[in-house]
């Protein structure tokens, strides 16, 4: 086989074309390109939003994670606008020890109500928490993100965590 020269852009797709027929197959196994089952186009991840990944009730309905490409995002309801978080996904919502959603409310920061994001998970934990700050309708993401120390969603987090992400 010659190499094409990389010069031309029909000589590239020539190459990409090749490479993409050779495809390993098991221990040493490489099937026919005419055998080989087409392979469905992934979605470009920079713009599709998953399903939603993990839900809780909040005041004003119901309280949805998502994630869009790498970064996950809340939304309030199924017409609230989302909320970008600075967390990488996979994410999940902080819960108590009965698997509720944990939250705390809070008459001091105007009566927001804090719900923790934990993003970054591998596996139970995550490296990296956000809260989200709930006022009626409104909602938005904490200036202050948690790095450093694992949290996992399922164990519950001190109630001094969520008064530090209405208060900063």
């Amino acid at each position: 086989m010659t190499r094409p020269a990389l010069a031309s852009l029909p000589a590239l797709c020539a190459l990409l074309a090749h490479l993409a027929s050779h495809t390993a197959c098991g221990a040493g196994n490489s099937p026919s390109p005419a055998t080989a089952p087409p392979q469905p186009a992934a979605p470009p991840a920079a713009t599709t939003a998953t399903a939603i990944t993990e839900s809780a009730p909040a005041a004003s309905g119901p309280l949805h994670l998502t994630v869009r490409g790498p970064e996950c995002e809340a939304r309030l309801g199924p017409e609230g606008a989302p909320v970008k978080l600075g967390l990488t996904g996979p994410c999940a919502i902080m819960r108590d020890h009965k698997g509720n959603a944990q939250t705390y409310r809070y008459g001091d920061a105007g009566g927001v109500q804090v719900y923790v994001i934990v993003g970054a998970m591998k596996g139970e934990c995550g490296a990296a928490a956000q809260g989200l700050l709930v006022r009626g309708t409104e909602m938005k993401a904490s200036a202050l993100i948690q790095r450093g120390s694992y949290k996992c969603p399922k164990v519950g987090l001190d109630e001094k965590d969520y008064w530090m992400f209405a208060h900063k």
